[in-house]
């Protein structure tokens, strides 16, 4: 499960697979993040008790019997093997269930254990890119600045997208959008300006035997970099944080030229690019055309985005369908909150719709239509705020102590299998009599 999740944070196009299970009264999107959350929180308490298991713990778990303790540190290395290869997967699905703080952890670990294994490149690389866009969520744009420093220090390289992104989590969206586009330009050997020259702060250049050229009188830096030196993760990873940069200034011109600029690059590009950005372009334009004031037009734009349309409301006492508010979605949170916005949206056309057509006619509002897009934001609210007062950290030691209970049978009939001991009193039967 955490396998396929994490191929569809890849390929946003690919079925999730077991994460979707079936709900009946269309909460299936709250009860499915739910679990989510849970299997992240038993993988991170499993890892604690494996690690109580052959290292022991000062007073935050209890100690286990000698033969269970040998039997786990006979076989730590397997333990972590088994835990370093799924960390990339951890990180990535960290990322798609809205928990950056996950992915920082694991992030931390996997690059401990990399730096310890001599591995550089494209492994060290999308480890990276993975752990500054969490950091990047979590707005430390000097936690990123330090993790450059050390990839130079440790690699030797220095991956200058990284200070772009410390820019864009210091909130400075302009310079990083320049600095990202600039970013592409290097690795991909084509431009991907959107912005006329005395905007851009760097230019690829074909003379490569000067770092520094001048044109027109002005002297401008020259990146030298090749697209071999950038993995095709990274590459999809600039250009859709270029777009979130220009979504972030509210820059509706900008996002839909950058979409231009990238198609042109796809197709004209001498290397295979997969770029896939991830915004919704039809909720841009309906962005755009609300703000010129052209109603029509923005409503035309929301019936092509999944969801109910507001067109087609009544004023019916009918029980809000989640199935048709929130078809078929991914874990990840953004677009859960994209759907919010949109019915927002809708509620704000519908109500200036009728408000222009009630002064024309000189009627009575009737607030129904809106009243009901109201209860349908609130209805898919309802799962998030439902999944944020779930207790997971303020109970941390109450889960790990009833995991421990519920895995120590096993790990007792596991060693009494191969030891062939005889069974004891397990710890979580003393545990339970307390309570």
């Amino acid at each position: 499960m955490i396998r396929s999740l994490a191929a569809h944070s890849l390929n946003p196009e690919q079925d999730v697979g077991a994460w979707a299970g079936a709900g009946g009264d269309g909460d299936s999107h709250h009860s499915n993040q739910h679990r989510l959350t849970l299997l992240l929180q038993y993988l991170e308490n499993l890892e604690k008790l494996m690690y109580n298991a052959y290292e022991g713990c000062a007073n935050a778990l209890t100690a286990l019997r000698i033969g269970i303790r040998t039997f786990f540190y006979t076989n730590r290395q397997t333990c972590q093997d088994w835990l370093t290869r799924i960390r990339l997967a951890l990180m990535r699905v960290g990322l798609l269930s809205g928990q950056p703080a996950v992915t920082i952890r694991h992030g931390f670990d996997l690059l401990t254990e990399i730096k310890n294994s001599s591995t550089q490149g494209p492994e060290l690389e999308v480890p990276l890119m993975l752990l500054v866009e969490a950091l990047c969520e979590l707005r430390c744009p000097e936690a990123i600045q330090g993790l450059a420093a050390w990839s130079l220090f440790t690699t030797g390289r220095s991956l200058g997208w990284l200070s772009t992104v410390a820019l864009q989590a210091e909130g400075r969206f302009e310079k990083a959008a320049l600095e990202y586009q600039d970013q592409l330009s290097a690795v991909t050997g084509m431009d991907c300006s959107i912005r006329s020259s005395e905007c851009c702060l760097l230019k690829l250049s074909s003379n490569t035997s000067s770092p520094k050229h001048t044109s027109n009188g002005d002297s401008r830096k020259t990146v030298l970099l090749k697209s071999s030196e950038c993995s095709p993760e990274v590459i999809n990873f600039l250009a859709n944080k270029a777009c979130q940069c220009y979504v972030a200034l509210c820059d509706w011109a900008s996002v839909k030229e950058w979409q231009a600029a990238v198609h042109v690059l796809k197709q004209n590009s001498t290397s295979p690019v997969s770029i896939n950005l991830r915004t919704d372009f039809n909720y841009i334009q309906a962005l755009s055309r609300f703000e010129d004031g052209d109603l029509a037009e923005c409503g035309a734009q929301l019936e092509l985005l999944p969801g109910e349309d507001y067109s087609s409301l009544s004023s019916s006492k009918d029980k809000l369908d989640l199935k048709r508010l929130l078809p078929s979605m991914s874990p990840d949170p953004t677009e859960l909150q994209r759907a919010i916005e949109v019915q927002l949206l809708r509620s704000a056309v519908s109500a200036m719709t009728k408000a222009g057509q009630q002064q024309e006619q000189r009627t009575t509002a009737n607030p129904d239509t809106l009243v009901r897009c109201l209860k349908q934001t609130g209805r898919i609210c309802l799962g998030s705020l439902r999944l944020s007062l779930t207790p997971s950290e303020c109970s941390y030691i109450a889960t790990c102590r009833l995991l421990h209970c519920h895995l120590e049978p096993s790990w007792i009939g596991l060693y009494d299998s191969l030891s062939g001991e005889a069974p004891q009193l397990p710890i979580s039967n003393r545990t339970s009599s307390h309570h």
